[in-house]
């Protein structure tokens, strides 16, 4: 069974990958030409901020 430090741990680790993700969007974004492929990486690195709150909302719910 997995315990309240386990899925902090785990939630950690995945915040620090959404960091990751949103930073490494950006920075496609920002060196591409192409309108279109570079919409899209900025809807993805929208999407890498959602999944951070989330995870922010998990780690509440774990540490009342």
């Amino acid at each position: 069974m997995l315990s309240r430090q386990d899925y902090k741990n785990y939630l950690d680790q995945m915040s620090r990958i959404e960091k990751i993700m949103l930073n490494a969007y950006k920075e496609c974004a920002d060196r591409l030409e192409d309108v279109s492929v570079k919409k899209v990486c900025y809807m993805l690195s929208t999407a890498e901020i959602q999944h951070e709150l989330i995870i922010k909302e998990l780690v509440e719910l774990i540490n009342p």
